[in-house]
């Protein structure tokens, strides 16, 4: 499979990783919270195009690495929404198998490939419920 997706959510998220920090340092916190969202909106963009209920219909192999990429971005999500939402980013570490009381490394924690081995995901309340019009 063509891996443009991946390699562009990869590159967004170093891209956002390394413009946080001066956006912090400046105090602006409107700015870092928009640049945080383009991950969360890059994340729905990226379940929307991957589709993985239909990839598991299909017994589609590519569906692993899709999941991998979905729990990757919710992790570093919570990472970095955290000094914003500290609870909501407890809930996902939880969520997700990690400690509540998980303190990450930055930056080195904000790179693919990090989510631990054998986490379970745990069903939970949505975070963020649609809001129907």
């Amino acid at each position: 499979r063509d891996r443009a997706r991946e390699e562009d959510v990869e590159k967004l998220t170093a891209s956002i990783a390394q413009r946080l920090p001066e956006l912090m340092e400046r105090l602006a916190y409107k700015e870092a919270l928009e640049t945080i969202w383009e991950l969360v909106r890059r994340a729905n963009k990226y379940v929307d195009e991957t589709a993985p209920w239909q990839l598991f219909r299909e017994n589609d192999p590519y569906l692993f690495t899709v999941l991998f990429y979905i729990a990757e971005m919710a992790r570093i999500i919570a990472i970095l929404i955290s000094p914003f939402m500290p609870s909501t980013a407890r809930k996902i570490w939880e969520q997700f198998g990690l400690p509540s009381n998980y303190s990450p490394k930055l930056p080195e924690d904000l790179k693919y490939g990090l989510f631990p081995v054998g986490a379970r995901v745990q069903r939970g309340e949505p975070l963020f419920p649609r809001l129907e019009d």
